[in-house]
């Protein structure tokens, strides 16, 4: 959180957005056009701002969870749940 707070701060002005991308990618992405940065990091940028506007609306569903879901992210939410249930154990 400390490093999400200083993107947050010193690099993004308090954009989420770009403080995203900024924690995603290193502090230089803020520095460069959107069209520039990795290909994680725009993944990254889409997904979490996206999520981000459908808690803000109040929706009860979000088809950015589900792109993102689709695209590996519930391989990595099957990987902490095996990892959580092992510890457990």
């Amino acid at each position: 959180m400390k490093i999400f707070y200083e993107c947050l701060t010193q690099f993004a002005d308090w954009d989420l957005g770009l403080a995203l991308a900024c924690y995603n990618g290193g502090p230089s992405v803020t520095a460069i056009d959107y069209e520039l940065w990795a290909d994680e990091t725009q993944h990254y940028y889409r997904w979490a701002t996206g999520l981000w506007r459908d808690v803000v609306q109040g929706k009860k569903t979000s088809s950015t969870l589900d792109d993102w879901l689709n695209a590996g992210g519930q391989r990595l939410c099957d990987q902490a749940a095996q990892q959580v249930a092992e510890q457990e154990n």
